[in-house]
């Protein structure tokens, strides 16, 4: 589990590299992890008031735990977190907090499951 107070991970040192610090506060996530049996691809969208408000980084590990996860890791989250099954996207990505729509933004990196 993440342990803010030891930042092991280097999240927080690191996060001058990057627009904001990922461990401090809630954001859209993405995470994937490993159970004793299953996979799972874990995506939470925010950034719209009242509607959803994202996880922070102890909730989306308490989150993936809940889940059954032994193994687990936070992926690229924020605005470009996007979630698509079989060509449908299940979520609603947004860059900025409560733009009027959302902002389609380019995919650089993806993780693709195939079944064997």
């Amino acid at each position: 589990m993440f342990d803010r107070a030891t930042d092991e991970e280097g999240f927080s040192a690191g996060a001058g590299q990057f627009d904001s610090d990922i461990t401090d506060g809630r954001h859209p996530r993405a995470a994937i992890g490993i159970s004793d049996r299953d996979l799972y691809l874990v995506t939470c969208d925010g950034r719209r008031t009242g509607v959803d408000a994202g996880l922070t980084l102890d909730e989306l590990a308490a989150f993936m735990l809940a889940l059954g996860c032994r193994d687990a890791m936070n992926l690229d989250g924020g605005g470009s977190t996007t979630h698509v099954h079989r060509g449908h996207l299940l979520n609603r990505p947004y860059s900025e907090q409560d733009q009027p729509a959302p902002a389609s933004r380019p995919i650089v990196s993806a993780i693709v499951v195939e079944p064997r």
